[in-house]
């Protein structure tokens, strides 16, 4: 197949990517020629290999020379690497309904079929849904279901939570029926980020009890270690800010006193744009208890919380690049990206606002103080990661300067920034995705009986970073694009764009 064809609606799911095989011709056989096989578990690159492919499984890896079965349509891969599809383990792909036909939520006007494209064509071929509703958990279900029947071609939605706590039931028994009642509209996970200390503790309880997964934001008035005893198992953004950073911190335990003391009593007033670049609206407030993380930070005291990721088996998912994108909000660097050409008028003119006030509205030293924030977060997430702790890759796609696919790309020179090798981001966006998943046994790894999602690149993966987004060709479950039908699709966006 050498592209995406035209968009088709499924049901009640927004305009998704078509396949234009039927069932019958997605079992097809497939042999990729002579490609180098990169082995995401050691490191190993065996090159001049065969991949034959039957339907959406890897049917077998045999050297160059032992030809295929008749019958298998052969794709050449000349020599390139091959590794498995990535997999963007923090993103906002699905709609907010699931009758919309694009992310309404204000200065996104990316239609949902439009990221899933994206996502693909930059070698994603599943995500982790990471806002959440019974909505969107029956269209992540109606997406897969498609996908797997071979009527659409996209990316898998991997996990979805269901309705994100935010304090809106504020007492332990309301909080543990809030969270009772997202198990039961078929949550995959319970993403909390913010709410009464009573209570916060009680739903993480509640979702341990039934099984769930709990990730998200550390709320301000729980500690680090007390979030992982109640049952957290995912740090987002290192808990969001200040999040995991406090506990990094001789002066922690008072700041967050502090913190808790000036917290806003009852729901707070935001601006429509707020979740594009929440740092535009709140670093003159935090600033000063930012300002006393950076002075008091302990290696130590930090060393001796990532010691006890390990020993929990907690994983943290950095986003990087969604927290520079807001730290660094009015960057010449995200405000002139050529791949800006991708999205969508009203939302480039949003972020652009949003970039100018960013130079305008904050001063000079509260800029300074997110700036060293960030610094700080990526030297923590390389100290972190050296010492064993799990980590995942996510773009927190959704949020401003975070394109679609783009967006992954630049979460991988990030982390290549705090200190990850290159196979080690593989591993975050691949191998270690497979096992926080629970499906170690079929995704992460090329090898034989794995699903046949694949990236072909021309650069060598294992050398630096950046060599992960020099694709030459997308399989997502057996259905192969080649170069010329992801430039297609990408000139087709852009040109639909202006």
């Amino acid at each position: 197949m050498a592209g995406l064809p035209s968009l088709a609606k499924l049901g009640s799911l927004a305009a998704v990517v078509a396949l234009s095989t039927t069932g019958a011709e997605a079992q097809q056989a497939l042999a990729l020629r002579d490609v180098a096989v990169v082995d995401t578990r050691s490191g190993a690159i065996t090159a001049h290999q065969t991949v034959l492919i039957r339907g959406d499984r890897i049917e077998d890896i045999v050297a160059l020379g032992t030809e295929p079965a008749e019958g298998y349509q052969v794709i050449e891969g000349a020599g390139r690497y091959v590794v498995p599809g990535y997999m963007d383990m923090h993103a906002h792909v699905l709609d907010e309904t699931a009758q919309g036909d694009h992310d309404h939520s204000a200065g996104n006007h990316t239609t949902q079929a439009t990221k899933l494209e994206l996502l693909l064509v930059n070698g994603i071929t599943g995500f982790r849904q990471m806002s959440g509703s019974a909505e969107m958990i029956a269209a992540g279900k109606a997406l897969n279901a498609a996908e797997a029947a071979g009527e659409v071609v996209a990316p898998e939605a991997l996990q979805v939570p269901g309705e994100i706590y935010l304090g809106q039931a504020p007492t332990p028994e309301g909080a543990r029926a809030f969270v009772r009642a997202q198990h039961a509209a078929g949550a995959d996970f319970f993403k909390i980020v913010a709410g009464p200390r009573e209570a916060s503790l009680a739903a993480m309880d509640e979702a341990r009890a039934l099984g769930m997964g709990v990730a998200g934001h550390l709320p301000v008035p729980i500690s680090t270690a007390e979030a992982v005893e109640a049952g957290f198992t995912a740090f987002e953004h290192l808990g969001a800010t200040p999040g995991n950073l406090l506990d990094c911190a001789k002066a922690g335990p008072m700041i967050r006193a502090k913190m808790v003391e000036n917290m806003p009593k009852g729901p707070m007033e935001l601006p429509p744009t707020f979740l594009l670049n929440p740092t535009l609206y709140t670093a003159e407030k935090v600033a000063p208890a930012l300002q006393g993380v950076l002075g008091t930070f302990d290696p130590e005291i930090c060393g001796a919380l990532g010691q006890m990721f390990i020993d929990k088996g907690v994983w943290q998912v950095p986003t990087l690049i969604r927290i520079r994108g807001m730290n660094f909000g009015g960057a010449a660097e995200y405000r002139q990206d050529p791949n800006l050409q991708y999205l969508p008028p009203e939302t480039r003119a949003v972020w652009e606002e949003l970039g100018a006030q960013f130079e305008t509205r904050l001063s000079p030293e509260t800029k300074a103080v997110v700036e060293a924030t960030y610094a700080l977060t990526q030297r923590i997430t390389g100290q972190w990661h050296a010492a064993g702790v799990k980590m995942l890759a996510g773009s927190d796609l959704g949020g401003i300067w975070v394109l679609p696919g783009f967006g992954l790309h630049r979460e991988f020179i990030e982390l290549e920034g705090a200190g990850l090798s290159p196979l080690a981001i593989l591993q975050a966006t691949t191998l270690n995705a497979g096992e926080f998943l629970g499906r170690a046994e079929e995704l992460g790894v090329v090898a034989k009986g794995y699903r046949a999602d694949l990236v072909l690149l021309d650069k060598n993966p294992l050398e630096a970073a950046s060599h992960l987004a020099a694709i030459s060709g997308v399989m997502t479950r057996g259905s192969y694009i080649d170069a010329a039908g992801l430039a297609a699709t990408k000139a087709r966006i852009a040109a639909a764009a202006k």
